[in-house]
């Protein structure tokens, strides 16, 4: 598992900010997961913010990830 999944994969654990670089590229960046709920189907998610810096580059986007059975966060939308 890369830096990226296992800040991911933590922040939406621990419901705390989460921080990643690749020593590979130089990419880094933040992962900032929002309040625990249940979706219609009863599975925990989370929504969450993110920035990711690529060659400098600062880029943002949001997504939901929802807990599965298998006790992994998978991204939704």
């Amino acid at each position: 598992m890369n830096s990226y999944n296992r800040a991911s994969q933590r922040a939406m654990d621990t419901g705390s900010a989460q921080s990643w670089k690749n020593p590979h590229s130089g990419n880094y960046g933040s992962i900032r997961p929002n309040k625990r709920y249940r979706n219609e189907e009863g599975q925990y998610c989370r929504e969450y913010t993110q920035t990711i810096y690529i060659d400098g580059s600062n880029h943002s986007g949001h997504g939901t990830a929802c807990w599965e059975e298998d006790g992994t966060w998978n991204i939704v939308k």
